[in-house]
């Protein structure tokens, strides 16, 4: 039995699982400092009065964790406090055991591929969409992690438009400063919006969130990119339903969307970040949202009102994850965030989008929507904590 803690932009979430079943689930509101601890700890205690003492604890962050130690290199604003906090021992210290930590995006890549919509998966990507791009890589049935535990999560700023606005993690043209939840403002004209939010571990990079906001102008115009050189072996064909040169031009993102488990789900990804991010709810609701007169992105989803906002957002998504499948060769694209309740909205125009511009040998990937993505976290800590517990491996490991 284990004790899932996952540290969301919103939303602290814990759930106590046995092998596939959760017994027992919670949450808390996020205060952004020490006490969200301390209160992690008493809604911890609670579910284990019904459960009983669990055999290991996961815990699952919006940062970059360190391969072996476990502690968060970089940690978002309302999480700063952990940076370099041995998460395990504060485990030990209030559970009777240590945790396995682990990045937030990688533990619902785990979660997913081990029990959920890609079970049994070797080679996997998985890419959230929401407030911003969050990544996780599994290659050869092994979590990609690299020297310093930046590999594999950081995809969402893969450099989509070399004329592109300034991103926060200090690179030029990212997908997430072009096509995310905390940029949308800028697609809008709303500069209010336009900063990225405070759980947006996916801004690895520490710069100034000002920065989000320059060159914008320049973003809309026609640029030279990532995925615009006709002349590249890599693309082949025109896509299906527009002009390749613009698959690189958005600004934009989108603003909030609505308070809910599988928003919680998007921070895994991106705060995605993902970085991060991949990737937790977005800091704003959308009732907030739409009373400031701000676009939302279920608002650009849901009419033709924004649809060049909307093409452009599909085009810079369906440009991160070619850039991923050429990286990585996955066998299967795991879609996930709030945004993807539109379902095949979103989800078929970025398949298109890959199998129109995937080098021409490679076999295009699998595509699946996690029908319970507000359970994939925990699943994959579920599967991180056992194995950690008994000293095995994951299941693809094992394979």
């Amino acid at each position: 039995m284990e004790l899932c803690i996952d540290f969301g932009g919103t939303e602290i979430k814990l759930a106590v699982i046995d092998g596939h079943r959760v017994l027992a689930s919670g949450g808390i509101a996020v205060q952004g400092g020490p006490s969200d601890l301390a209160a992690a700890a008493v809604e911890a205690r609670r579910l284990l009065e019904q459960t009983g003492a669990p055999e290991a604890v996961g815990i699952a962050v919006p940062g970059v964790v360190e391969p072996g130690t476990g502690r968060m290199l970089h940690a978002n604003a309302k999480y700063d406090f952990l940076r370099d906090l041995d998460l395990s021992a504060w485990s030990l210290a209030e559970f009777g055991v240590p945790a396995a930590v682990e990045n937030d995006a990688r533990a619902a890549l785990i979660g997913e591929t081990s029990t959920g919509s890609a079970a049994g998966t070797r080679d996997a990507v998985l890419v959230t969409l929401g407030t911003g791009i969050g990544t996780a890589v599994l290659m050869g049935g092994m979590p990609l992690r690299g020297r310093t535990g930046h590999a594999g999560i950081l995809g969402g700023h893969l450099t989509v438009d070399l004329d592109g606005p300034v991103c926060p993690c200090g690179n030029i043209g990212c997908g997430e400063a072009l096509a995310s939840t905390w940029a949308l403002g800028a697609s809008t004209g709303d500069d209010s919006s336009a900063t990225p939010p405070e759980d947006g571990a996916a801004h690895a990079g520490g710069a100034s969130t000002s920065s989000a906001t320059q060159d914008q102008d320049s973003a809309t115009q026609d640029q030279d990119s990532a995925t615009q050189d006709q002349d590249s072996p890599t693309q082949h064909q025109e896509s299906p339903t527009q002009d390749r040169g613009s698959a690189t031009r958005t600004n934009g993102s989108a603003t909030q969307y609505q308070d809910s488990a599988i928003q919680d789900q998007d921070s895994a990804t991106q705060d995605q970040d993902s970085a991060t991010q991949p990737n937790d709810s977005a800091t704003r609701d959308q009732g907030s949202a739409t009373q400031a007169g701000r676009v939302t992105m279920a608002e650009v989803f849901a009419g033709e009102a924004h649809r060049e906002i909307r093409e452009r957002y599909l085009r810079v998504w369906g440009a991160v994850v070619t850039s991923l499948a050429h990286s990585y060769d996955p066998a299967v694209v795991i879609l996930s965030g709030g945004i993807l309740r539109a379902g095949d909205a979103v989800s078929a125009p970025i398949e298109a989008y890959v199998r129109a511009h995937l080098w021409p040998s490679l076999t295009p990937p699998r595509f699946v929507v996690p029908p319970e993505p507000e359970l994939s976290v925990a699943r994959g800590l579920s599967v991180l904590a056992r194995a950690g517990h008994l000293h095995t491996a994951t299941p693809q490991e094992e394979q």
